[in-house]
């Protein structure tokens, strides 16, 4: 499966991973001269296997690869080398998810509010990123949908991580900034 496109990318110290979401549907894994050590390419819907790749991000050790399919409503973790190591049933559909720490995750919502099967008991359901533990279970959830419920699916707050694993969001149309924390 060549690279179709860079949706993701990581450097480690011994490794160089890329994913391709949407042509190969893959995440590549080189080591730091770029030969390719392992391909993942598990598209099914067998327990080791996503459906589609929504996102994909590093574990804070930076060992596994963790890989978000929100049409099967899973997180698969795998190692470097390509090897399946488990898979987390998601509570509520997601589009995008960091690690916060190494027991905090951050998953970002459609603000699907009560019609996400998942969140129509929470009470603050209306809110975009929820601050999860490892089990899924919610800790904590900021940034409420500022948007009505019609343009829900596009008002998905936009995530982004850097290397020194500072996790930062914003609205759409915002001019804020915000850095996100366990706390909030």
């Amino acid at each position: 499966n060549p690279v179709g496109a860079i949706d993701a990318l990581w450097v480690t110290e011994d490794h160089i991973i890329v994913a391709d979401y949407n042509q190969s549907e893959t995440i590549f894994v080189f080591d730091r001269q770029g030969l390719l050590q392992a391909a993942i390419s598990r598209k099914g819907r067998g327990p080791q296997e996503y459906l589609s790749i929504s996102d994909v991000t590093l574990t804070p050790d930076r060992k596994r690869i963790a890989v978000l399919d929100n049409h099967g409503k899973k997180i698969l973790y795998y190692v470097l080398s390509g090897n399946f190591l488990f898979s987390i049933e998601l509570p509520f559909y997601t589009l995008c998810m960091r690690y916060l720490e190494e027991e905090n995750i951050l998953l970002t919502t459609y603000g699907l509010e009560e019609r996400d099967p998942g969140l129509a008991s929470y009470p603050y359901n209306k809110d975009l990123l929820y601050c999860m533990d490892t089990t899924l279970q919610i800790r904590k959830s900021f940034m409420p949908n500022q948007f009505s419920r019609e343009l829900s699916g596009w008002c998905s707050p936009k995530v982004k991580q850097f290397d020194d694993d500072r996790v930062y969001a914003t609205h759409v149309h915002s001019d804020t900034v915000y850095q996100v924390t366990p706390e909030g």
